[in-house]
């Protein structure tokens, strides 16, 4: 498993600052948790280990978003609640940044391996964060609404990181010095 990115490194700095600006000025949703949880989402994802976390009853690593969604109902069957938790949890993670940072890529490619299996991302990632909010017990209490909140405004965190993937591309326009400025 790959190290966290530090709280102060400079890329961490960088999606923090964007997904502030973004989530909260310009597609202005007023959550403040929300935007810091997407600057951690893309801090998480910069090591490609995190999007493949998911594995399956062989360790097997799952990339195909229909065979998480299997492998969480496999979980949530044999009664392996904690773990088909963090597997929702996963696939709201992964759906959002893939329909955030790479909206084309998912337009031409997000079709599940698996035979007669068809995959609405987008309402499929509300959902999977709408289980993990259903998780209303133990140390989950407080995290509850939470992820119900992320699932409420799904569309707009991914607006916000489509927001946050212009500005990217944009970092060396001199009119965006301010974000190099920001991270020094």
């Amino acid at each position: 498993m790959a190290l966290p990115v530090p709280e102060r490194h400079p890329l961490r700095v960088l999606f923090s600052t964007l997904c502030r600006k973004n989530v909260l000025g310009v597609a202005r949703l007023q959550r403040p948790d929300i935007a810091d949880y997407l600057g951690d989402l893309l801090s998480r994802f910069v090591h490609v280990d995190e999007l493949r976390r998911v594995r399956d009853a062989m360790g097997r690593p799952l990339e195909d978003v229909g065979e998480m969604l299997l492998e969480a109902d496999r979980r949530e069957r044999t009664g392996y609640f904690l773990p088909a938790r963090e597997v929702r949890r996963h696939i709201g993670d992964f759906i959002l940044f893939f329909l955030g940072m790479f909206p084309e890529w998912v337009k031409a490619h997000a079709t599940t391996r698996l035979p007669g299996m068809y995959v609405e991302w987008s309402k499929e990632g509300k959902r999977s964060y709408r289980i993990v909010s259903e998780f209303r017990f133990g140390p989950f209490e407080r995290e509850a609404s939470f992820y119900a909140a992320l699932a409420d405004h799904f569309e707009v965190c991914a607006f916000g990181l489509n927001l946050v993937r212009d500005d990217m591309r944009k970092l060396s326009d001199p009119r965006y010095a301010w974000i190099r400025a920001a991270l020094d």
